[in-house]
């Protein structure tokens, strides 16, 4: 479980860590993504926000899940 930018928990199905960006992108137990900033050894919470993307946006910005979803 993951606190999310509105407050609530995120159940985590699926978490992919990117520690050269120190990024965090999640999907949850609804399919919805999910990604928080500023991660790193010294701040594993990162940023403490966390951002919904909608699918269709992943798309148009490039980004490539490899959840095999």
């Amino acid at each position: 479980m993951l606190m999310s930018r509105f407050g609530g928990t995120l159940s985590v199905s699926h978490l992919d860590i990117d520690a050269q960006r120190g990024l965090v992108w999640v999907i949850d137990v609804t399919g919805s993504v999910w990604f928080t900033t500023g991660v790193s050894a010294v701040h594993p919470e990162g940023s403490g926000c966390w951002w919904q993307v909608q699918p269709q946006s992943l798309n148009s910005v490039g980004i490539v899940l490899k959840y095999g979803v």
